[in-house]
């Protein structure tokens, strides 16, 4: 479903769409990781569990959109091949 989303949101780039939100997640990443250390030297063990539950929340994220690129291919092959076979069907109803 997210997928679907993401390919009208892109405007058929779906791949740039992809990568910038990969961007946004890592720097995401790099942000929880300061907190984390924040957090151990400020000896804060319940922000710590948060930020590292956040950190591993993110770290799903941007395993879907490696997902996503992945089935990306075969979405759009699936596609293409539901176009051809439409196009070879003969229009009903219509008389040659």
């Amino acid at each position: 479903m997210k997928l679907a989303l993401m390919r009208r949101l892109a405007n058929g780039n779906i791949v740039e769409l992809i990568a910038r939100q990969k961007r946004v997640y890592l720097q995401r990443i790099h942000d929880l990781a300061q907190m984390e250390r924040r957090a151990r030297v400020e000896q804060q063990p319940d922000l710590l569990l948060l930020v590292k539950g956040a950190i591993i929340h993110t770290e799903a994220d941007i395993k879907r959109l490696d997902v996503c690129l992945e089935e990306k291919d075969t979405l759009e092959s699936h596609r293409d091949s539901l176009k051809d076979s439409h196009s070879a069907k003969p229009q009903e109803g219509r008389q040659s």
